[in-house]
């Protein structure tokens, strides 16, 4: 076989070349399709769970208390508390089931209105337990002059609000010019006449008893103090360390993964033309063989355009391709790789997936100040030289 120079190609070169130029392509559109998932991930807004809020349930709670409370249940003595549970004010028809916005029923042994006696009204801690949901609220009701002879709700500075403390009525003092006096009685006179068998006349003598005059023992009144003390308590949230804790519930987010198994598939290359040149042999005998990649067409005896080789013919050359994959050696195969079986979860398995998002409930803590612990007394007079629970001030009258 015999070829003219300038038509001699180095196909080992070309083809190294074109199988890097192939990955280089390859390379640059996986980065590509990377970075437009990532833009797409990121710019996809997670769904915002809305935390569940027991203030209208507090508010029903609330107005079934105040119809439920009357001047004869209220508790007497300062602190002393009285726990109304929810089940008891369903029973009296004050209020029906509760429920949170997740449909979950308040409990009725643990929904409870907790009311307690201050110093000049009354505090009532309303409660709700509601599945894993839980509120309270703190109010402060009583007799105040606004509330027209009925209970009604006032403010933690509301005064003159106790209904069920009458005032102690003391008996008469003798020392006081207000009160009457006791006088002495005196019995009417009685008369008794005796006859004497006498000729002579005979007088009637009269005989009158009086009563002695007796006046009361003044009587002595002690005047008598008991102090309690309110413990420091907290409006919202739980005592802890000298302070008040609440636990805030938010909703936070994880990051999405994505479980796959690469499969590798292989393909068959296709067969494009890579060049076409005229070749001339001087005996048709002498032209090679065909091939998958090379094959020669007789185009007829030319004498005269070249009178050495006569016979002329085109060489049509050809080459393998992959438009996705990996070429194997000879080039006639490429190995495509899949991703199956692709499941997105949460990396953090403590999170939810849902609707392309990993979020959980969780709680951050919110603090505040304690309301400080304040004394509050009462006096009272008695005729008893001593009171249990009570402390004589000496005063008496």
């Amino acid at each position: 076989m015999y070829e003219e120079n300038e038509n001699k190609l180095d196909w080992t070169n070309i083809l190294k070349k074109l199988g890097i130029a192939v990955g280089a392509i390859v390379i640059i559109l996986l980065v590509i399709t990377g970075i437009s998932k990532c833009t797409k991930t990121s710019d996809k807004k997670p769904n915002e769970k809305v935390p569940v809020d027991l203030t209208t349930q507090l508010d029903q709670l609330e107005s079934a208390t105040l119809s439920y409370l009357t001047k004869d249940n209220l508790p007497v003595e300062i602190n002393a508390s009285k726990t109304i549970r929810l089940k008891i004010l369903i029973n009296k028809n004050l209020i029906s089931d509760l429920k949170d916005s997740n449909n979950n029923r308040c409990d009725i042994n643990e929904s409870y209105s907790e009311v307690t006696r201050l110093e000049n009204s009354y505090a009532v801690k309303l409660s709700l337990t509601c599945g894993t949901n839980k509120d309270y609220r703190i109010i402060y009701v009583g007799c105040f002059e606004e509330c027209n002879g009925e209970i009604c709700k006032g403010t933690e500075n509301s005064v003159n609000g106790i209904c069920n403390v009458a005032p102690i009525t003391p008996e008469p003092n003798p020392d006081d010019p207000s009160n009457p006096t006791t006088t002495p009685t005196t019995k009417p006179s009685t008369t008794t006449t005796t006859k004497k068998p006498s000729n002579s006349t005979t007088k009637k003598p009269t005989t009158t008893t009086k009563k002695p005059n007796t006046t009361s023992p003044k009587e002595v009144w002690y005047e008598y103090k008991k102090c309690t003390t309110v413990p420091a308590y907290c409006p919202v949230g739980s005592p802890k360390n000298g302070r008040c804790e609440r636990l805030i519930p938010y909703t936070a987010y994880g990051t999405v993964v994505n479980n796959s198994t690469p499969t590798t598939t292989p393909v068959p290359a296709k067969k494009v033309e890579a060049s076409k040149t005229t070749v001339y042999f001087k005996k048709v005998s002498e032209v090679p063989s065909k091939t998958d990649l090379v094959v020669y067409t007789y185009l007829g005896y030319f004498p005269k355009e070249n009178s050495s080789k006569p016979h002329k013919f085109t060489k049509t050359t050809y080459k393998y391709t992959c438009s996705s994959g990996t070429p194997s050696s000879d080039g006639k195969t490429c190995y495509v790789t899949t991703n199956s079986g692709s499941k997105p979860s949460c990396a953090d398995p403590t999170y939810t997936y849902h609707d392309g998002v990993c979020t959980k409930l969780s709680y951050r803590v919110e603090y505040s100040d304690l309301v400080p612990a304040r004394e509050t007394c009462e006096t009272t007079w008695s005729k008893s030289t001593s009171l249990p629970g009570w402390i004589r001030t000496g005063r008496t009258k």
